[in-house]
């Protein structure tokens, strides 16, 4: 064998040493840590034990006065609570309005009606009185205008 071989091999065989000597005392640290987990989770376990045992000993009695029963809930502690007034519920926003035109004047429609009533535009904008009806009839519409 050559010098090289030879040092190659006693590198071999000591980084082989170390290796092994760092897994024992990598063993040894985790089977200590598990060993200071369990002496502290029973330590607690004993503390909490006594606890109970001081807890059982004792003798608690409580007494329940007769008060006035009051239903429901108030907020201001008042005897005569009022119930929450109802929301009120705005169809508008529910509503999609349709400009189209027929004669060469404006209606606002209902989208999704079937028949789709018509309604006068005011200057405002705002949705006017019912002035007749609207049919599909194959592509086109079919107009028919209150009198």
């Amino acid at each position: 064998m050559t010098d090289m071989e030879i040092l190659c091999d006693c590198l071999i065989e000591t980084s082989e040493k170390i290796l092994l000597n760092y897994k024992a005392n990598q063993d040894i640290s985790l089977i200590e840590k598990q060993a200071k987990a369990l002496e502290e989770k029973d330590k607690y376990i004993s503390e909490l034990e006594e606890r109970l045992k001081k807890y059982e000993s004792t003798n608690v009695t409580l007494e329940i006065k007769d008060t006035e029963q009051i239903i429901g809930f108030s907020p201001t502690q008042s005897k005569t609570p009022k119930p929450p007034s109802p929301k009120k519920i705005s169809l508008d926003n529910d509503i999609k309005l349709k400009r189209v035109k027929h004669n060469k004047i404006r209606y606002y429609v209902i989208s999704g009606e079937s028949p789709q009533l018509l309604y006068e535009i005011l200057d405002n904008g705002e949705q006017g009185k019912k002035v007749g009806k609207r049919t599909k009839n194959g592509k086109n519409y079919e107009y028919q205008l209150d009198k």
